[in-house]
């Protein structure tokens, strides 16, 4: 499993606060052990932070055989790409050991989005567009 880095994005390094805020926003999902949350492909409706667990993200690579391309821990966020693209889900997500998680709508990205300045707004998309590209030619040794 991986650990946040510097260079991670993480709720903690948002503020203290921002867990209990997004908690009284945000719907609360809990999943079993080996549960997937999302599949390759789905529509996107929500995005995702973990409070507890683990989530692989994954995909299936030309040989078929299913490769984890990271394991989202808490703190950090998952599933926002296919929301800010406005595309399906680019891989699939599942929890190993289970996981408590915090739903984030679409509509509250969204409405947030909508306020963002056009520079701020193409700079995101921009950014999204990429790491999807990306991870798109991934391909793990067969």
């Amino acid at each position: 499993m991986t650990t946040p880095t510097q260079n991670e994005t993480t709720i903690d390094r948002a503020g203290s606060g921002l867990i209990e805020m997004l908690g009284t926003i945000l719907g609360r999902r809990s999943f079993q052990a080996g549960q997937q949350i999302f599949a390759q492909g789905d529509d996107a409706d929500v995005a995702y932070a973990v409070l507890r667990g683990h989530v692989d993200i994954t995909t299936v690579n030309s040989a078929g055989v299913a490769v984890i391309l990271t394991t989202v821990n808490p703190g950090q966020f998952f599933g926002e790409m296919a929301l800010m693209t406005h595309s399906p889900r680019s891989a699939n997500a599942v929890t190993p050991d289970g996981c408590e998680l915090l739903a984030l709508p679409r509509t509250l990205l969204d409405s947030k989005m909508a306020t963002a300045s056009p520079f701020l707004k193409l700079w995101i998309e921009t950014l999204a567009s990429r790491v999807i590209a990306g991870s798109n030619c991934v391909t793990a040794p067969d």
